[in-house]
């Protein structure tokens, strides 16, 4: 357990977070375990879609994007319409095509977006 009270599981090809109340969540699977958390949330797809999720498990902010990268400095790059790119020699992926925008913590667009 972290100081959050969350194991990070990998089963197969799928990281979950796990609390001890048995609450979990399936998150995107990054260097061969479970995305990690990044300003207090994590990247998790649902319905095909990725969502940011806080160390509670819970929804960080209603919108839904096809690709999106970890919060840095309290923003982040998401993108609609776009898809991951071919794999390279390790195995690591990029995200190509869409449409691209910067938001903050809270889910909202950023005037300088992209």
């Amino acid at each position: 357990m972290d100081e959050n009270g969350l194991a990070a599981l990998q089963a197969g090809s799928q990281g979950y977070y796990v609390r001890r109340d048995g609450t979990h969540l399936p998150v995107i699977t990054c260097d061969n375990g479970p995305d990690y958390f990044a300003q207090g949330v994590v990247r998790a797809r649902v319905d095909g879609r990725i969502g940011y999720y806080d160390t509670r498990l819970q929804l960080a902010f209603a919108a839904r994007f096809d690709g999106g990268f970890p919060f840095r400095n309290g923003s982040v790059e998401v993108c609609d319409g776009c898809r991951e790119g071919a794999a390279d020699a390790g195995g690591h992926t990029d995200i190509v095509g869409g449409t691209r925008l910067r938001i903050h913590r809270q889910g909202n667009a950023l005037p300088d977006s992209p």
